[in-house]
């Protein structure tokens, strides 16, 4: 191979450094040397003339202390002087080294012949490269060494405490020698002779190879796929070589490669691809680098990713390189960069994945595996939809992107909220949960609201990150508009099942938006349309710098809750399995375990509130609990009904769910003792509330007898709550009155009386003679008070969906 264009400086670069610096820098070593050798401690080895007076134990200590101080600046100052030695040598040699290179770039200018086609004077060629190899290494293993004895001086004189792990600590060399590794290591990170220019130098080179094995592979070479892998083994997660490699694999310019990747069958080549695509697109990889690198890599992943997400949305799905090919490259590539345990990051997804989704919309059916999953004209689903144990499919470029982002959840939140292009500027996540079912099949559809469904309860658990709430509220507001207004209920449906315990757990963590929507007061009072998204989907909650999700109004809602009746766990007339989600409760069971938990803790504030007993907060809050619950279930029970087109059938799911959730309501925690009885009674009130026909009326005096006794059993347990508020002053005290009268502990280990059904007989005795004598009348009113208010409020509820 013939010299390059460059001459003898491209050939044989000069040391960068310069020397004069070096010992510009050792000389403001010795001065401050002299400076601390000068102090008047160290000159007098810690001895002071102005104590030479003072006696005793006190003094004593002082000179000891002085002597310890005059002892480590003198120690400072031969460090200092040891560090500009160091500083000194170190620049001697870089100077030699240089002037001996600029000697070699003169000889290889010398040799080198005039006519471009004469002989290369091999033996003198050689003979210059030699030296000039030993000239760099000797210069790489100084600088080593150099840099090993200045961090081995610092850390004699800063190193924290006095002893070690091998004893008292000693001033000296303490240190290894380095190795071969440290030596690289020190070399790369300290000094510029391997600068940023020379890390893209070699990771070009390292590219080149790379792709010439990708070029093998296309062309049949087996063997192409195993050789890349190793070359980029130890690299690959540099982002500087990540990203070089990238820019060779444009894939608006390298499809053909590409294709060949994921066609090999090479799973280690799919990963290591991936995970380079993962480092060179996400930033969050690159906050080791400095910062001229950082910006140029961040200049170009801009460039780069606006040019992939262009490519994919340019394509049409004509032939087997259309759109899909690319996206499905792009998501095999996904897959790999997710067994790394990498993510994309925001950037990608915002750009890419949102265009993927874009065509996805734009392409419509038959776009998985060239149209052979398209839905049926019946709707029903073909046979090749069935593919894989749970009907997954075939590859699906949108749930790579899902799975991928999974663990990032600003990632997610970038992507799912991205707006898709065209006069409607949908979100993405209204496209994938409440459009695509529509286009593919209903398998698949199932899959990817699933995927999605998972990455909504991993990406939204922050109440106080308003996007996380916002992310929270497109979704659950999507479902409920297309369970309201789809023109396939039975396909949305099937689809919609296997991610029926996701959406119980979202909307779960949002009781109050449930509450929010039954009251009409609450609405925004102005075009939706015209209201920004954040304003749209979020609200301030009760706690502070806290967010809470706004439902868009209440027949919106009620769908939402009928589409968690289908989960099958709840659903005493399904005809047929759905596959649930494994260790989650119920859909709705979720939901009303939610509300009784935040609103049995109105109750209990309603009561803190006015320890007089005022019934009318009381009132409002039992209210809201009875028809929250009235609402819930008979949405539920509506939704059910409709599926069957029958009015007795809708009853008797009303019954049976009531049946079915309401009885698997648990809360964590101590609250869970509380919790079912309250929801309980407002269900079993909505069950004599809502069987109206004649046919229904033997089951609904069977119904109403059954729950007499769990209703009444729910009103002792109000008292519970009306201890959890503590509406008793210091002389009203339960251990006061013990004290004073003598009865037995009824009372926990924070001093709130044991529910009812904990206690004994004895303490049962003594909890009414307490609450009586000391006139605490709230424990008598306030279950009344609650039985009327939930009745009031199933009624409300009733009425309000007939």
């Amino acid at each position: 191979m013939r010299p390059g264009s460059g001459g003898a400086l491209e050939a044989w670069p000069m040391p960068w450094g310069a020397p004069a610096g070096l010992w510009a820098a050792a000389a403001a070593l010795r001065a401050a040397a002299a400076s601390v050798g000068g102090a008047p401690l160290a000159r007098s080895g810690g001895l002071l003339p102005s104590l030479d007076g003072w006696t005793g134990e006190a003094a004593a200590a002082a000179a000891a202390e002085l002597g310890a101080v005059a002892q480590l600046e003198q120690a400072v100052v031969d460090r200092l002087g040891q560090a500009a030695a160091v500083l000194t040598a170190y620049g001697d040699e870089l100077d030699a080294a240089q002037r001996t290179v600029a000697s070699l770039q003169a000889s290889w200018t010398a040799v080198l012949p005039a006519d471009p086609l004469a002989p290369l004077p091999d033996g003198a060629l050689a003979a210059i490269a030699g030296t000039y190899g030993v000239v760099t290494a000797d210069l790489q293993l100084s600088a080593a060494v150099a840099a090993h004895r200045l961090r081995s001086l610092v850390g004699e004189v800063v190193a924290g405490g006095d002893s070690g792990p091998r004893g008292p600590r000693v001033f000296g060399w303490a240190d290894p020698p380095p190795s071969d590794a440290a030596v690289r290591s020190t070399v790369h990170a300290v000094l510029p002779l391997v600068s940023a220019a020379l890390a893209q130098r070699e990771a070009s080179e390292l590219v080149d190879l790379v792709v010439g094995d990708l070029e093998a592979l296309a062309y049949g070479d087996t063997d192409a796929a195993a050789r890349a892998v190793a070359r980029l083994a130890t690299r690959v997660r540099d982002p500087v070589v990540a990203q070089t490699l990238w820019s060779r694999l444009d894939p608006s310019e390298s499809s053909r490669l590409l294709d060949a990747v994921v066609g090999s069958g090479s799973a280690a080549l799919t990963v290591t691809l991936g995970t380079a695509l993962a480092i060179a697109v996400n930033p969050h990889y690159t906050r080791g680098l400095d910062a001229v690198t950082r910006d140029r890599l961040d200049a170009w992943r801009e460039t780069w990713l606006a040019r992939v997400a262009s490519s994919i949305a340019a394509c049409d799905d004509s032939s087997s390189g259309g759109w899909f090919g690319g996206a499905r490259t792009q998501g095999a590539l996904l897959t790999g960069a997710r067994q790394a345990g990498l993510s994309p990051g925001v950037r990608y997804a915002a750009t890419v994945g949102v265009a993927v989704v874009a065509a996805d919309r734009s392409v419509g059916t038959g776009l998985l595996s060239g149209g052979s999953n398209a839905r049926a004209p019946s709707g029903r689903v073909t046979p090749s939809g069935a593919d894989g144990a749970a009907g997954t499919g075939p590859d699906d470029p949108v749930v790579d992107i899902a799975r991928a982002i999974e663990d990032d959840g600003d990632a997610v939140r970038a992507w799912l909220l991205g707006r898709l292009p065209g006069a409607d500027q949908q979100l993405v996540v209204d496209h994938l949960v409440a459009g695509r079912y529509r286009l593919i099949d209903p398998h698949l559809a199932a899959a990817s609201l699933r995927a999605v469904g998972d990455l909504v309860v991993v990406a939204g658990r922050s109440p106080t990150d308003r996007s996380a709430v916002a992310l929270d509220a497109a979704f659950l507001t999507a479902v409920g508009q297309e369970a309201r207004n789809t023109p396939e209920p039975e396909a949305y449906r099937l689809a919609l099942a296997p991610a029926l315990g996701r959406i119980g757990a979202v909307l779960a963590r949002h009781p109050d938006a449930v509450t929010a929507v039954l009251d009409d007061s609450a609405g925004l009072g102005v075009d939706a349309a015209v209201v920004v998204d954040a304003d749209r989907l979020t609200t301030p909650a009760r706690d502070p710098q806290a967010w809470e999700i706004v439902l868009p109004d209440r027949p919106t809602t009620a769908a939402l809750l009928g589409a968690l009746a289908f989960d099958d766990e709840l659903s005493p007339g399904a005809t047929r399995p759905i596959a649930g989600s494994p260790g989650t409760a119920p859909a709705l069971t979720q939901v009303l375990g939610s509300l009784g938990q935040r609103l049995e803790q109105d109750l209990v504030d309603a009561v803190r509130a006015d320890h007089a007993g005022d019934p009318h907060a009381l009132d409002a809050a039992a209210r809201r609990l009875g028809e929250t619950v009235g609402f819930t279930l008979t949405s539920a029970g509506e939704a059910l009904a409709r599926r069957d087109a029958d009015t007795d059938e809708r009853n008797r799911v009303v019954a049976g769910l009531v049946e079915w959730a309401v009885g698997k309501v648990a809360i964590p925690g101590a609250a869970g003792r509380l919790a079912t009885p309250l929801v309980k009674a407002a269900a079993n009130r909505l069950v004599t509330a809502t069987l109206p026909t004649d046919a229904e009326s033997t089951q609904r005096r069977a119904t109403a007898q059954a729950t007499e006794t769990t209703a009444d059993a729910a009103m002792v347990d109000v008292r519970a709550l009306v201890s959890r508020a503590e509406p008793w002053g210091p002389e009203q005290a339960p251990q006061r009155w013990a004290a004073r009268e003598g009865g037995v502990p009824f009372w926990d280990d924070e001093g709130i009386p044991l529910p009812e059904s904990s206690m004994t007989t004895e303490q049962r005795r003594a909890f009414t003679a307490w609450r009586r004598e000391v006139g605490l009348t709230i424990y008598d009113t306030a279950p009344a008070v609650v039985r009327d208010g939930l009745e009031a409020g199933v009624r409300a509820a009733a009425r309000s969906t007939s």
